[in-house]
């Protein structure tokens, strides 16, 4: 599946930290809101060669953070983009911590 969205720059360069995974996160769910997901292949979206790249760059840097430390990247990911699933009622029927 092919998903098209706009091309924009994500500002954070690397990823080495549970903040910067944070903050590429943030960046991610600002530009793209909730069409993107860590497990896609980002060379599949319709975009510019360079943001595809440098975005999967971040994205496996990413899991890289979340799995040396030992953190799921999908339960961050969630905590990180609630209150944008909140600003749309999406699964926000639970108490986040």
């Amino acid at each position: 599946m092919t998903t098209t969205i706009q091309s924009q720059t994500i500002k954070i360069q690397s990823v080495g930290t549970l903040e910067d995974v944070k903050t590429f996160f943030q960046q991610m769910n600002k530009l793209y809101g909730l069409a993107w997901s860590p497990d896609e292949d980002f060379e599949d979206y319709e975009m510019d060669l360079n943001d595809r790249k440098s975005i999967q760059k971040l994205m496996n840097q990413s899991f890289g953070v979340c799995e040396f430390l030992k953190i799921d990247i999908y339960d961050f990911g969630m905590k990180v983009n609630y209150p944008l699933r909140k600003k749309y009622g999406i699964g926000t029927d639970k108490v986040q911590n």
